[in-house]
């Protein structure tokens, strides 16, 4: 299972739920519902990374998921933490035991922040 962020919108031209890898480029699938929607994008998102692995082209790095987060939080203190994601500690534990997903910047910035210091979370 890839983590990738998944982008799901509602369609009136398509009348149907649109989920989008924002990720992998034209990476993206519908469905009658949103459940159906993201289930479809996940397939995809192994065709595109399958196809891209034939033709060479690069496959970009999810970003880290609220789990992977957890086990950094495992690797680093939660005030560590919640001051690389620019949020307060209390913020970001009640976030944790909430599972609150990371937002695309926050995501990116940890996943940053991270890799600098040499430990990379997908």
């Amino acid at each position: 299972m890839y983590n990738y962020a998944i982008t799901l919108k509602w369609s009136d031209q398509d009348h149907a739920w649109v989920a989008l890898v924002p990720e992998l480029p034209g990476c993206m699938a519908d469905g009658e519902t949103p459940e159906e929607a993201v289930s479809e994008v996940r397939k995809s998102i192994q065709d595109w990374i399958e196809e891209a692995q034939r033709v060479q082209y690069p496959v970009p790095v999810p970003l880290p998921s609220i789990d992977n987060i957890i086990k950094a939080g495992e690797l680093l203190n939660k005030s560590e933490l919640a001051r690389l994601l620019g949020i307060g500690t209390r913020t970001l534990s009640a976030r944790i035991a909430r599972r609150t997903p990371l937002s695309e910047d926050e995501s990116r910035r940890i996943q940053k922040v991270l890799s600098e210091r040499g430990v990379c979370l997908i």
